[in-house]
Order: structure tokens, then sequence, then C-alpha cells
């Protein structure tokens, strides 16, 4: 018997015999395997999707990170500054000088502690200071105490410190008002630092 080759044809998926087993010779039967359909190569949009980030491709370096944080925080500032609406709450600021006699009683020390334990945020220093926190305008003028030494209970800086009007230590600001005007005096937009205190989540509800 002789065995005449089937003509092969080009097809997608290709097909293999059907039908039923044929006879070869020698009186051998084969059976043909069950079809089993071959599988399609992936399309290009998935095998993009799967391959993940392309060969090469890197993130941002830390220096333009840094850089982009910077810039956030520096136009943050300039919209509070701008925006009085913006600049509530625990984001309100005031002004501090310490006085030529509270340098030479070597008190500067002091009254900045006395203020970082009520849990105010320092955010500008140059002899004169920014502190920043929920109504601090207000809440800074108890700390100080009254204008005349006298009349400042205990516990306060002046109560605790002073005895005359004309040494009284520390100037505060009396207003918001007044506080922003007399930062713009000492301090540029960036100097004063956008910094998250990790402490506010124990301060503040």
């Amino acid at each position: 018997m002789q065995l005449v080759p089937e003509p092969l044809e080009e097809t997608w998926p290709p097909q293999l015999p059907s039908g039923p087993p044929r006879l070869l010779g020698f009186g051998v039967q084969v059976k043909q395997p069950p079809y089993v359909r071959p599988r399609r190569p992936p399309r290009r949009d998935q095998a993009s999707l799967s391959a993940g980030p392309a060969p090469g491709a890197t993130a941002p370096p830390r220096g333009a990170r840094a850089r982009t944080a910077i810039m956030i925080c520096l136009v943050l500032t300039i919209f509070a500054n701008l925006f009085p609406a913006a600049c509530i709450g625990a984001h309100e600021r005031t002004f501090l000088a310490v006085k030529p006699d509270g340098v030479q009683r070597r008190l500067v020390g002091e009254i900045v502690r006395r203020f970082e334990r009520k849990g105010f945020k320092l955010v500008a220093l140059k002899l004169v200071q920014v502190w920043q926190g929920l109504d601090v305008v207000r809440t800074s003028r108890a700390l100080i105490g009254a204008t005349n030494p006298a009349d400042a209970p205990p516990g306060t800086i002046r109560g605790d410190f002073c005895i005359e009007v004309g040494k009284n230590l520390i100037h505060g600001s009396d207003s918001v008002e007044s506080a922003r005007r007399e930062i713009a005096l000492w301090f540029r937009a960036d100097e004063l630092l956008c910094w998250e205190d990790s402490a506010g989540h124990w301060l503040y509800e």
C-alpha cells in the first residue's frame, strides 16, 4: 500500500485531521489526537500592561520631589498671607519680640520654652519670633501678662520676671491684623517655615 501525502493548507488556527481512524501499512491503526485550540499571542495593549514599566523608566529624582514640596509650602504661605480668611484656627500667627532687657537677663530661652510647652509651633526666629497655633494671638497675650507687670498675674512672663512697665521684657501682637503687619516687616514669605507638627493630633480635636 502506498501513502500519498495530503496537500498542506495554511490556515489559522491550524486544523488537525479529523474523522475516523486511518489505516496505514501493515494493518496498523492510528488514532488521531483530540483537537486542542492553540493559544493566540497576546494583543499589544495587554502585553504592555502585563510587562510593567518600559525598560529604563525611572521615578522622579529625590531632588525634584523635594523642590516640589518646597514650592507647595511657599505657595501655601503666600496664599495664607494674601487671603486672611484662609489663615484661621490652628494657622493663626502672632509676632513676639524679646526686648533688650530680656536678652540681657538671659530670658530668651525661658520665653521660648513657655510657648513650646503651651503647644504652639515656632515658624520663624530672628530674636523676634513668629508662633502659630489656634487662637495664638489672644493666648500669647495671656502668657505674656498685662503691660504693667504689677497687673500681670503670677505664672505669666511679666508677672514672674518684670517689675516696671519700661522693662517688661517682651512685645506681642495685640490682634491678628497687627500680627500680620509686624510679621511682614521682619520676615519674607519664604522665611516662614511650613512644617508638620507631629504633636498636633494631641493638641487639637
